[in-house]
């Protein structure tokens, strides 16, 4: 694993009581662990998100909480929870856990921070709740934590937390855990903690480097804008589970070759799948011309496939007069500018057709 020597900066959207941040952060935790280890710096900075706005912090059993909210169906997948905890040796005891409001305890997490002591604080509330079986609403028990951890516990920063909860709610966030690191799109949901370090170290790369058209460590280039090198740096280092799913549209990595410089070129792209085919698109947004990859193609049709982890040879060709109709449909469905980008470009945009060269 190379790091650069730049800091990388982790935002994480949770809720204290949510298992699946329990678990998403235990796993960002050991990756961090992992990262400077390595000699890297990593921040990881939190915003609060409440699953149950507004509730009271008396508390109640969770599974009677659950069970008047969810039904019993909800309570029976409990077992499976735990299981999957287990995986990444945490301890689930909902049968003591409590249901209560979170505010208070974002805003410890929130004063913690400006102790230099979430991480910690995080960690404890996490476990306080679902392992020892303590309201974490409650303003004593809060208290007591705090002074575990070795944080001041007090009224403060009430207004920076009704703040935050406020831009988390504008932002459009309706669960969680959401994981961003720098440079990278948002991470939903619990992640593998390969993940986590790959995007990571690929921050850090990014970080310590000026955008460049100098080739990779593999020899192929990669676009210069650092939009595009990020996004092809993190696919490559996690195998796309990390920039697969570019801003929802599935995209893969062609490498081809230049047809002035013989040099590897790779390219991200929106792609679809006709049966074992892959289709392009070579749009180029709207532009007058083709765009470099589809040139190179066509002077050299043999190019470098990586879907995922999934990497493979193929050949490319234009699609037939008789398939285009059909495959630019399906693109469309996917992708539906390319509707628009027909429209406002005098060239007729080229679908693409990648056969793969199987057994």
């Amino acid at each position: 694993m190379t790091i650069g020597n730049a800091k990388v900066q982790v935002d994480m959207v949770l809720d204290l009581i949510c298992v699946h941040s329990y678990i998403g952060y235990t796993r960002l935790a050991r990756a961090a662990e992992r990262f400077r280890s390595e000699g890297g710096e990593v921040e990881i900075r939190f915003a609060p998100f409440e699953l149950a706005p507004g509730a009271p912090t008396e508390g109640m059993p969770l599974i009677e909480a659950l069970t008047q909210t969810f039904g019993e169906k909800t309570v029976q997948q409990l077992g499976y929870l735990v299981t999957e905890a287990a995986k990444d040796w945490l301890e689930l005891h909902y049968d003591r856990a409590i249901a209560t409001g979170t505010f208070g305890a974002h805003r410890l997490v929130a004063q913690a921070a400006r102790e230099g002591r979430a991480e910690a604080m995080v960690e404890r509330l996490f476990r306080a709740h679902f392992t020892d079986g303590l309201n974490i609403g409650d303003a004593g028990t809060l208290a007591r934590l705090a002074a575990e951890v070795g944080v001041t516990a007090d009224d403060s920063g009430t207004e920076e937390v009704r703040a935050a909860l406020r831009l988390v709610r504008e932002a459009g966030v309706t669960s969680v855990p959401i994981f961003r690191i720098e440079g990278a799109q948002p991470m939903l949901g619990e992640q593998p903690e390969e993940a986590f370090l790959a995007a990571m170290t690929v921050a850090s790369r990014a970080g310590s480097m000026v955008s460049s058209d100098e080739p990779d460590a593999d020899g192929v280039r990669n676009s210069p804008l650092p939009d595009v090198q990020n996004h092809v740096w993190r696919y490559l280092a996690t195998d796309g589970v990390d920039g697969h799913d570019y801003y929802g549209f599935p995209t893969l990595l062609l490498t081809t070759r230049g047809r002035r410089t013989g040099q590897q070129v790779r390219t991200p792209l929106i792609y679809g799948r006709d049966g074992d085919r892959v289709v392009l698109i070579a749009s180029n947004g709207a532009a007058p011309n083709n765009p470099n990859w589809y040139l190179n193609l066509m002077a050299d049709p043999e190019v470098h496939v990586q879907v995922r982890a999934d990497k493979f040879v193929a050949t490319g060709r234009i699609a037939t007069a008789e398939e285009r109709p059909r495959l630019w449909e399906l693109m469309a469905k996917i992708f539906p500018k390319y509707d628009e980008y027909a429209t406002e470009t005098t060239r007729d945009i080229p679908v693409v057709v990648l056969e793969p060269h199987r057994g």
